[in-house]
């Protein structure tokens, strides 16, 4: 019998995720940094299965930092999160004039993002 999900168990993945990207962000060159701390973040599968670590930039400028900082990025990842096998560089830039608060910028999220994904090199 499969244990059904409970509270715990969500709190529990919370923390971890949180602790794993930590780490990250204590990783990795100051520059870098500045770039993720602008960013948000997920794991989720692809249509094949491979578990994608997403960085989703606010602005194309943010993303081409990171993308030029992709190779930091893949090991980094390697090391912390083994069974990631993609890094999805993510641009969701929010929509209106980034006046409003937190409600009206969720509110005016755009319908699509751009996503440039970076495959893991696998270790032999």
């Amino acid at each position: 019998m499969l244990s059904q999900p409970t509270f715990g168990d969500r709190s529990l993945n919370e923390s971890l995720y949180r602790t794993l990207l930590s780490r990250l962000f204590n990783s990795v060159k100051v520059s870098t940094r500045g770039l993720l701390d602008q960013c948000s973040f997920g794991i989720a599968p692809n249509s094949r299965g491979v578990k994608t670590f997403f960085i989703i930039a606010p602005y194309l400028q943010i993303a081409d930092g990171l993308i030029e900082e992709v190779d930091s990025l893949q090991e980094r990842v390697m090391a912390l999160m083994p069974g990631v096998g993609l890094i999805g560089l993510c641009v969701n830039p929010p929509k209106g004039d980034g006046c409003g608060g937190r409600e009206d910028a969720e509110a005016n999220l755009p319908l699509y993002m751009s996503c440039r994904l970076f495959e893991l090199p696998v270790e032999e």
